[in-house]
């Protein structure tokens, strides 16, 4: 009897290997052969992916009206109702409010009264770090030609920025909603104080 036991231990393969599957079997079947599905590596990971380039901080909006005013954006872009306005190569790559020409800034009031949004495009074409920046000083130059116009930057994405101006209520016209129980759904944008000699004083908004 021991003499058959130690034959068939004998004749069995080593316990080491027994268990063991070459891996490209063990990943056969993991995932079946032909199988849509495959690893998620780090390149398909969604923090990979480039987010928009939004402001942190958006004076007189909160984060309910910005997705209404972002969602009212794509879809006038995708019917083609999108007002844009293209900008010259050198306006606004030094970030002064002065370096927009005059036709630009008329052109950006004119559509943003009318419909209340419009998409600049083409802002700082050689270094898309400077659009920040230049759209800063475009809504400052809005600001210096036209005073009691409240223009809100509702997205930045390369090198376009689209900007809002709520249209006041004594105003006539169509007008986004808002869908809330305010009567007024945005407050007035603070404007930076200027000293005697018409210099913005940093800091310092009213």
């Amino acid at each position: 009897m021991l003499n058959l036991v130690l034959v068939l231990l004998a004749a069995a393969p080593p316990l080491g290997n027994a268990f063991i599957s070459p891996p490209s079997q063990l990943l056969a079947v993991g995932r079946p052969s032909g199988s849509k599905y495959r690893p998620i590596t780090r390149e398909m990971s969604s923090t990979n992916i480039p987010e928009e380039e939004d402001d942190d901080e958006i004076t007189g909006l909160t984060p309910q009206m910005l997705k209404v005013l972002r969602k009212e954006g794509d879809a006038r872009k995708k019917q083609k109702r999108l007002a844009a306005v293209f900008v010259d190569p050198e306006e606004g790559n030094d970030g002064l409010a002065g370096s927009f020409l005059s036709e630009t800034l008329e052109s950006i009031i004119a559509h943003l009264t009318e419909s209340e949004m419009v998409e600049v495009r083409g802002l700082c074409k050689n270094d898309v770090k400077l659009v920040g920046p230049a759209s800063a000083a475009l809504q400052e130059a809005i600001f210096e030609r036209k005073p009691d116009l409240d223009v809100f930057q509702i997205r930045r994405k390369g090198h376009a920025v689209l900007l809002f101006r709520p249209r006041p209520e004594e105003e006539v016209g169509p007008r986004i909603k808002f869908f809330t129980t305010r009567k007024t759904p945005w407050e007035r944008k603070l404007k930076p104080v200027r000293d005697d000699d018409n210099l913005i004083i940093p800091g310092e908004y009213a």
